[in-house]
């Protein structure tokens, strides 16, 4: 089943009350959801996640974005592979932020690491 960018925002909305806010402040923002824009915003709650040590909620996340990249449409998706996996990839001011990865978004940052990033769809 492919999951588009609305059902992907209702499970962010019932995920935790922090990435239900995060959903609610980018619709007060851009009035609809913008998939890269969304996720961006997400990477940044997930790098403070991560810094806080708060294992059980960035596990959730990751959880879901990593099911949304497999599953999501391919606006979805792209926004996914762009916006969260390349951009944490190539940050070095979170260290071992991609090793905590489940298996599909470690899979698609190797597979950048040789092959490079997908394009943005906007």
């Amino acid at each position: 089943m492919t999951t588009d960018s609305e059902e992907f925002v209702l499970e962010l909305v019932t995920l935790s009350p922090e990435t239900g806010d995060l959903v609610l402040e980018h619709l007060a923002d851009h009035d609809e959801v913008q998939p890269q824009l969304l996720v961006t915003d997400l990477r940044i709650l997930a790098y403070a996640m991560h810094e806080r040590d708060d294992s059980a909620a960035l596990a959730l996340l990751l959880g879901l974005l990593d099911r949304a990249l497999q599953d999501g449409d391919r606006r979805l998706s792209n926004a996914i592979a762009v916006s969260f996996v390349d951009e944490a990839r190539l940050d070095c001011r979170h260290p071992g932020f991609v090793a905590i990865w489940p298996a599909g978004l470690r899979f698609e940052a190797e597979r950048q690491q040789t092959s490079g990033p997908p394009k943005a769809i906007y």
